[in-house]
Formats: C-alpha cells, structure tokens, sequence
C-alpha cells in the first residue's frame, strides 16, 4: 500500500461523491483509415503499462483517506477490445461509442484506462482510450501517446525499445507528503494567502436557472473554431507582444468574464504543469496542479492587460508545486456544495492527442462529453497553426444559447485585440 498525491486525492473525491460523473476522464478518440493489428496494439499496450506502475494501480478508500496498491506487473494482461460494426461509418459517431466513453471507472478495480476498436464495413476503424485522471496527466498522455506509436512500429520493424524512467509515482507521492513540512512549503502558502486574500464566495454569472443546493457536475460542450486568417493575426499578436498565445488568449477569457459579471478582479482555475523541480520531470503520472489565478481587470488597454496578465501567469509558475487541496486547508473561505471553492471558471490549453501507426491514416476527431468540472471551463488548442477551443459548461445553470452567445462575444474579443 502507498499513499496517494493529493491532485490523487482531489480526483478520486470527486469519483467518490459523484460516481456517475465522468467530467474528469481523458479521453480520446480517433478515426482511423484502415484496420489496426489488435495483437501488435496489444503487445504495445502490455509493454506500455508494465513499464509505468502508475498503469497498473488501484485505489482504496480507508475511512477520509486513500491508498493505492500496485498490480504485480506479471499479472498485467490487457486486452483491447475489438467490436465488428458490420456497417459503414458515415462520419457520425454511434451512441453506443457514447456510452462506453461515459462510462464511470471503479476506481478499486483494474485497469482504470480502457481501449476499444470499433470496425466498420468501409475500411474505417473508430478507436477509443479513456483513463482515469487519477493515474495519468496531460505531459504523461504526451508520453503514452509517443511511445505507443513507437511500441507498436517497432514490432512492424522487428525493433526492440524501452526506455525507463527515472522516478516511480509512488516515489513523487512520498515526496510530495515530505515537501509540505518544508520551508519552502511555507513560503508558497504564505504567498498563496496573501495573493487569494479571503475567496468571494461565488462569481456572480448571470445563469439561466436557478443554482441547485447540490452540484449536479451535470455538463455539454460547445466548440469553436477562428478562421486561418485570424489565428494567424491572434499569433503574430502573442508573438509582437514577447508574451505566448496563452496569456493572450486568457486575458481576452478574463475580459469576457468581466464583460458579463460586472467585476474587476476575477478568479480562474488553471492547470500548471507542476514539473519544474527536476524530480518531477520524469514521473509518469499525474502531477500537475489546479491554482487560482486572480486577475486585476481595471486596465482597460489590452497590451497592458496581456503584461499584467503575464506577470501574474510569471508569479504563480514560481509557487506552482503547493497542492490545492492543501491550499484550501489554509484559506478561509465559505464552503458551499453548490460551487467549486475558490474559482468557478477554469481555462487551459490541452493538445489533441496523436497517433502515428505505420502504413495507417489516423485522425483525432472531437467529440461531445457529459459532465462538467466547473461552473465554465474554456479549453483551447492549436492544430496547423489554427485556434480549436470549446467551452464545456454546467447544463444546469446555463442555455446553449447563452454560451454560444459567451463564445461569439469571446472570438470577438480576441479578434478585436489581435486586429488593433
């Protein structure tokens, strides 16, 4: 038994008090021209997950806590499962693809990632893998995603390749509980205090219905796209003004949320990578961290609203590795079960995922998901220098109206700042 990391903790909570929900599965799906070697993807899979404990770990709960237990890698046997459509794919995904992506994982049961094919009579296979967050993050989806393509090439060119990595989860996990009783640990909650001061206890948005005593985590997705040429415009932008496409793209975020609730200082969820010490580098795992970053909205002129914003991003980087479940045990704030604490509204960039088999055309193709983690969660990503985004959003306080409202009001904030 070992402990779990608490950016763990926060999720398998969330497993725990909404077991129907599924806002905090990783999930992708990709259209593929051709059919794939079900023995080689499987080969590559077993190899995959054996190399990364983290893959073949279970939860349990004791009492308010949890631990995790490691699978014996010599019992490790995963299958892909393979379903014969019988039918042609007419580029819309069937319900029952729906229904497998939403469906909740038993977090005490393995394995908590699923991979499934779906064969169509048309050479089209329709692929799907879905993790549980508790066992994998964005940069370790990267990695997964790279070494399956090269696991499963290898196999076609007769290669042998393994690469080990440096830190197990279960050493980051240890570590981390270590950390919080350091000096350094103090700091950064001090820093987080003084910055957060005392949380407002919702963001005023103008919702459509009624907020519930309870979260009902209930969601939809609503995505967008910017034209070529205003991607370009939005880019060379980011790039004139020394600062990324992100912090560009999160203050024209945090002006729409002024626009639409009146206040200056708004508050929004953001992932960060939480790798800068070098023992985090190597984990396979999920190690990033969930903070809020509070922006000041009364500068009215967006160059210097994009270096402000850049300077924030530039402070809460340097205080990043601090848990937010932590944090939270030393803010005061106003605990209610009809929010999530602290911020409402969440905003991160997250690239597709991609696949490279050989002599195989793969595609990842965007897809409709239940649920919902915040209040409004924009994501974005960039594919062929083009701007993708979506805004998932709780169903039961909003209209699709609205957001596609919020979403044009959005692009035109974004477009008018590029355009200046």
């Amino acid at each position: 038994m070992s402990k779990v990391s608490l950016i763990q903790k926060q999720f398998l909570f969330n497993s725990l008090l909404y077991p129907k929900d599924t806002s905090q599965h990783i999930v992708s799906i990709f259209k593929i021209d051709g059919y794939v070697d079900i023995c080689r993807l499987e080969n590559a899979l077993n190899k995959l997950i054996k190399q990364h404990a983290i893959l073949h770990t279970v939860f349990n709960r004791k009492g308010k806590e949890f631990d995790s237990s490691i699978i014996d890698a010599e019992e490790v046997d995963f299958k892909v499962n393979r379903i014969d459509k019988k039918i042609e794919f007419l580029g819309i995904l069937p319900d029952e693809i729906y229904n497998d992506i939403h469906k909740p994982f038993n977090v005490s049961e393995w394995p908590l990632i699923r991979v499934k094919i779906w064969e169509f009579a048309n050479n089209i296979s329709i692929m799907t893998i879905v993790f549980h967050h508790a066992i994998i993050d964005l940069h370790s989806k990267n990695i997964f995603q790279s070494f399956l393509s090269r696991y499963y090439n290898n196999q076609i060119d007769n290669e042998n390749e393994e690469v080990d990595f440096e830190t197990v989860y279960s050493d980051y996990a240890k570590a981390e509980n270590d950390w919080l009783n350091t000096a350094e640990a103090g700091k950064m909650i001090r820093f987080w205090q003084n910055y957060i001061g005392t949380p407002e206890k919702q963001l005023p948005l103008p919702t459509d219905h009624q907020r519930p005593g309870i979260r009902s985590k209930q969601g939809k997705r609503i995505f967008f796209s910017f034209s070529n040429e205003d991607s370009t415009y939005v880019l060379k932008y980011a790039k004139d003004n020394l600062v990324d496409v992100f912090t560009v793209l999160l203050s024209a975020y945090g002006t729409l949320l002024r626009d639409i609730t009146g206040q200056n200082d708004v508050t929004i969820g953001v992932p960060f990578s939480n790798r800068r010490k070098e023992i985090n580098k190597q984990v396979f795992g999920p190690v990033l961290n969930i903070l809020p970053l509070k922006i000041d909205l009364t500068e009215d002129n967006a160059r210097n609203l994009i270096q402000q914003v850049r300077k924030t991003m530039l402070m809460a980087h340097r205080n990043q590795e601090l848990p937010f479940l932590y944090l939270l045990d030393h803010l005061q704030y106003q605990k209610s079960f009809s929010s999530f604490p602290v911020f409402q509204v969440g905003f991160t960039r997250e690239d597709e995922m991609e696949l490279s088999f050989n002599d195989l055309i793969i595609e990842s193709i965007p897809f409709e998901r239940e649920g919902a983690q915040l209040d409004i969660f924009l994501t974005y990503w960039l594919k062929e220098n083009k701007i993708h985004g979506y805004f998932e959003y709780a169903s039961d306080l909003f209209n699709v109206t609205t957001i596609e409202q919020w979403i044009q009001q959005y692009k035109n904030i974004l477009i008018t700042m590029a355009w200046r």
